[in-house]
């Protein structure tokens, strides 16, 4: 027989969160994963979702229908953080003070929280794929080429261009865990591979010494 495709749903993407309290996106829809099945936490009117992500201090936001939403203290019900007419279709979130977008062009934005709406950021390069840390970070990386970017809160400098290996002609996807610490899903001398990238510092700035 078949399994239930309620047990095993297709997801849009990976899932974030930890063991235990895993988020993922299905058909538009948010699904909370409690290691024992998954659960449905459709975003309000039945708005389909875009992305997800979850950051270090638990906070979930999902963009969909023009506007972030950001999951309630319960788990269960979700909140209208901003509207936009931007075209974002993909969110990183490191905190719930680090709050990125991207749009179809790959134009990236940090949510303020404070003023409620999107703020441009000059990361002198168009992003395929981003991924934020609590520490202020912004790994970002675009396919068609072959170095990865570093962004930090702070300066006024544009991001940093990585150099992660010889034959690397192209970057499909980034997660990091912090400042020195980054992983990239890349193409070299015509393989996919994974390639780490280990940065031991003192201090982290976002301006070049």
């Amino acid at each position: 027989g078949h399994w239930p495709a309620a047990w095993h749903p297709v997801l849009q993407q990976a899932p974030a969160g930890r063991l235990g309290g895993l988020w993922g996106l299905a058909g538009g829809i948010p699904l909370f994963g409690d290691g024992s099945g998954w659960s449905p936490v459709p975003l309000p009117n039945a708005v389909p979702a875009l992305a997800l992500d979850v950051g270090v201090d638990g906070a979930v936001f999902a963009l969909g229908g023009g506007a972030l939403y950001s999951l309630d203290a319960s788990g269960s019900s979700w909140t209208a953080a901003a509207t936009t007419s931007l075209a974002l279709q993909d969110l990183s979130i490191g905190s719930s003070s680090f709050v990125w977008a991207r749009d179809s062009q790959g134009a990236v934005y940090r949510f303020d929280a404070g003023g409620g709406g999107f703020t441009p950021v000059n990361l002198g390069s168009a992003a395929s794929d981003i991924k934020a840390n609590a520490d202020g970070t912004l790994w970002h990386c675009n396919g068609g080429q072959g170095s990865v970017y570093r962004y930090l809160v702070g300066g006024s400098q544009p991001s940093e261009s990585i150099n992660i290996g010889q034959g690397v002609t192209g970057v499909q996807r980034a997660t990091s865990s912090g400042f020195g610490t980054g992983l990239f899903l890349a193409d070299q001398n015509g393989l996919a591979v994974l390639i780490g990238y280990r940065s031991p510092y003192v201090f982290k700035t976002a301006n070049a010494y």
